[in-house]
């Protein structure tokens, strides 16, 4: 099983290092280094204003900021001790 990248952000760009380093200002959560080569970034690539404008949180730490954004529990998995939630503005 390949296991797909995860990116967080869009963080900003606080300095250029060099050809192949930037700087980033990163909130104290993300236990990482300010600086990150340029292999690991990706362009932010900003979606048409539309009904569902944010995307779902994909890491632990993502879930744990935007807790707030949940409107609804739609339901709980015992066996995996997993709620299923409804979030504010995500494509249901």
């Amino acid at each position: 099983m390949k296991v797909q990248p995860i990116y967080l952000g869009p963080f900003q760009i606080v300095k250029v290092i060099g050809d192949n380093a930037y700087e980033l200002d990163l909130p104290s959560s993300v236990k990482k280094h300010r600086v990150i080569n340029v292999k690991w970034l990706k362009p932010l690539r900003t979606r048409a204003a539309g009904k569902y404008p944010k995307e779902l949180p994909r890491t632990s730490v993502e879930r744990m900021i935007r807790a707030n954004e949940v409107t609804a529990i739609l339901g709980y998995d015992q066996a995996r001790q997993v709620y299923y939630c409804q979030m504010q503005d995500v494509n249901p």
